[in-house]
């Protein structure tokens, strides 16, 4: 259900945007390397005032003195650096601490390894400025890898402002620059995901709002890489919990949507359902797959091709059952919710 539309004037009535506070957050650890490049294109912006904060996720690197010497020569009063340091905590905690101490109305979030184009921030800032009623305002993005950029326009939320739209086309981490009274209606980043953070916050997001607009000039680069230095590089029954639970949310505000793409959505959703129950049986815990296909039978309601895959799916969860004792511990560990490693799998320290 969309929240009480926030009252913020009309068009000819509402103050200008032109110098309002925008707080950029960059949450990193052990990314020195790349560091410099994401700070450099938040300095490129031609929007000012910024104030940007670095959160350093307990770093072993020379984290510190990069960010440090970077902000001794750039440190001015249109462009305030903060540089603040936590116990390695994962990226949603880290984006949190700099949520809780950032100062501007506008909060955009930055990846350590990503980049913003230079009108990023002044292009969102004008469509604000525009219509003074709008909740958010995103961007579309490249996605740089393997030789090949790749242009994403994301969901198309001006004409259909609904969780299937995002269902249907993803929208990514930095493409949104919120309002930062949006974020703290909806509680800020879920700590407890371990990956999927992105699609859980922007899914509450636009399960609140009433409007929103993008702006199809791309406003940031997303750099794939070969090594595993995503925002999140945990892998194993954790990954696949996080992303169960973040298919479970999407699917209850699916189901209330009056979209006219939630069939559509709740047949993706159930063809995710279906990867997550056969990572779990990947991991060698079919009791979790079996837990998965049989959450929320009001998914099924959509194609035979899924719902036969289902119920074969399903029917490989009871194999192992009926020849032993499935493993005790992952069995009651996934049933609390707690997080689950398999013996030499090894839990990644979190980067960001």
């Amino acid at each position: 259900m969309k929240h009480a539309h926030v009252d913020r004037g009309d068009a000819c009535g509402a103050p200008s945007l032109s110098r309002e506070l925008v707080s950029v957050i960059v949450p990193t650890f052990n990314r020195c390397d790349t560091l410099a490049e994401s700070l450099d294109s938040v300095y490129r912006q031609t929007y000012r005032p910024i104030e940007l904060l670095v959160v350093d996720d307990g770093s072993t690197d020379p984290t510190e003195s990069v960010v440090t010497e970077w902000a001794a020569r750039r440190h001015s009063a249109d462009f305030q650096v903060r540089y603040i340091r936590q116990d390695n905590a994962g990226a949603p905690a880290a984006r949190n601490r700099g949520l809780a101490l950032c100062a501007g109305a506008f909060v955009q979030f930055l990846d350590s390894d990503d980049v913003l184009l230079e009108h990023k921030l002044s292009q969102a800032m004008g469509v604000y400025a525009q219509d003074s009623g709008l909740d958010m305002v995103y961007s579309s993005w490249l996605v740089e890898g393997n030789g090949v950029t790749r242009h994403m326009l994301g969901p198309d939320l001006e004409e259909d402002c609904s969780v299937s739209a995002v269902v249907m086309h993803y929208l990514t981490t930095f493409a949104p620059l919120y309002r930062r009274e949006l974020l703290e209606h909806i509680g800020g980043w879920n700590v407890d995901l371990v990956c999927s953070q992105d699609r859980d916050l922007c899914t509450r997001a636009v399960s609140v709002i009433r409007r929103a607009k993008r702006f199809t000039d791309p406003g940031c680069i997303y750099r794939l890489h070969l090594s595993s230095t995503s925002i999140s590089s945990t892998r194993g029954l954790r990954r696949v919990m996080s992303e169960w639970k973040t298919n479970m949310m999407m699917t209850q505000y699916v189901l209330e949507d009056a979209s006219p793409k939630r069939t559509a959505a709740l047949q993706k959703l159930a063809r995710r359902k279906i990867r997550n129950a056969e990572s779990a049986l990947a991991y060698g815990d079919p009791a979790f797959a079996r837990q998965i296909m049989l959450s929320d039978h009001r998914i099924w309601r959509l194609g035979l091709r899924e719902v036969v895959k289902g119920v074969l799916l399903v029917g490989r969860t009871l194999l192992p059952a009926l020849s032993g004792p499935a493993d005790a511990h992952v069995d009651s560990a996934v049933s609390s919710g707690a997080p689950v490693e398999r013996p030499g799998s090894g839990a990644d320290r979190r980067r960001l």
